[in-house]
């Protein structure tokens, strides 16, 4: 069965961070958060499948990838910053 996420709620303007959004659940609440209309970011520990998944999930709406292991302390303050603009721009980033 296909349910069509759009008709249950509305993420337009949110943003979310799904870490472990690589891989398996992870991956399908970022579709599904895509598909509500959020800019997403996905993390995970291997900078390869987070760069992948992201460039796929940019098919559905705009996704960054933020590969981190944010479970430790260094891994967190990797992306203690500016995060990329929203938009096209974000999407020209990864």
């Amino acid at each position: 069965m296909n349910i069509d996420v759009g008709t249950l709620f509305s993420l337009t303007g949110k943003v979310a961070l799904v870490t472990g959004g690589s891989r398996g659940i992870g991956l399908m609440i970022a579709r599904g958060y895509l598909q509500a209309g959020a800019m997403v970011y996905i993390s995970s520990r291997k900078k390869a499948a987070c760069d992948q998944a992201a460039k796929e999930l940019s098919v559905v709406g705009p996704c960054v990838s933020l590969p981190a292991d944010i479970a430790t302390a260094s891994g967190r303050r990797s992306h203690q910053r500016t995060p990329p603009t929203r938009g096209a721009s974000a999407r020209a980033s990864q």
